[in-house]
């Protein structure tokens, strides 16, 4: 026991019946972030092969993402 408190479930958001009570609470302070672009002098080169790879591989994970999200809607 706690000092005598008793158990309170979470309460479901009304629109969508989720706990939201669980997620981070972003930071409000936006000087924390970098608004500038940034810049090198320095040039890299990778193979086509490489970078073909990855793009393969981002298309596939954004279309897992998107068929997640249609079963999510779904469900």
């Amino acid at each position: 026991m706690n000092g005598g408190k008793s158990y309170k479930a979470p309460v479901p958001d009304p629109a969508t019946g989720l706990d939201l009570s669980k997620l981070q609470v972003p930071d409000a302070d936006i000087s924390k972030l970098s608004l500038t672009m940034p810049s090198s002098s320095t040039h890299t080169s990778a193979p086509l092969s490489l970078l073909e790879n990855w793009e393969l591989r981002e298309r596939r994970s954004i279309g897992l993402a998107n068929q997640l999200d249609l079963m999510a809607a779904t469900a």
